[in-house]
């Protein structure tokens, strides 16, 4: 799987999945592309993209899910399947609609 980022900067950002046979050590796409992001300065993703492998589009995982809400919550994410072509666009707020916040939910 891999991933790239639009960022408010203009400039785009990868990422790919790093596995490690200790699962708590692997890194999803998202999080590695925000890694990246980081890293070159920039703090706000407008456009996450999600590219797979499989026969259907696969969204970012809750982890992934609430450090791109972390960044921007407003986030689009978008999510491609190789092997089928389909393409689905949402919003985070629809994938996350109450991340954590230190702050309470009103």
């Amino acid at each position: 799987m891999a991933s790239a980022i639009l960022c408010d900067d203009g400039r785009t950002y990868l990422g790919v999945n790093v596995e490690n046979s200790s699962y708590g050590l692997t890194i999803c796409a998202e999080r590695s592309a925000i890694a990246s992001m980081i890293t070159n300065g920039c703090k706000k993703p407008l456009v996450v993209a999600v590219i797979a492998d499989t026969e259907n589009p696969i969204p970012p995982c809750g982890a992934c899910r609430q450090v791109i809400a972390e960044f921007n919550p407003e986030a689009t994410i978008v999510m491609y399947s190789v092997k089928s072509g389909e393409l689905i666009v949402k919003n985070l707020s629809d994938l996350l609609p109450n991340p954590f916040h230190l702050r309470a939910i009103k």
